[in-house]
């Protein structure tokens, strides 16, 4: 994978794609894909940080985490265990 931040946007690239279609986070999503290889646990602890960080609910965070990170799988950005 290719990764290259510009600005407040990371640009992501999944080398092994056959589409090889770049992708665009920004915002909310630039901050969770830097919490992912960081981190390197679970979905809730990664949900518990940003809660803490906005006053969001975890609970909340959670749902809208888990499509995030399914939506990245989906494209062979991560490797993503649905159980967490």
């Amino acid at each position: 994978m290719a990764e290259t931040p510009r600005d407040e946007t990371v640009f992501l690239l999944a080398m092994d794609n056959a589409l090889c279609v770049p992708v665009a986070l920004a915002g909310s999503a630039a901050a969770i894909w830097q919490l992912i290889p960081t981190m390197g646990t679970t979905l809730t602890h990664i949900a518990e940080v940003l809660s803490s960080e906005s006053g969001v609910a975890t609970v909340e965070i959670t749902a809208h985490l888990r499509d995030f990170v399914t939506s990245l799988a989906s494209q062979g950005l991560v490797l993503f265990d649905a159980v967490d």
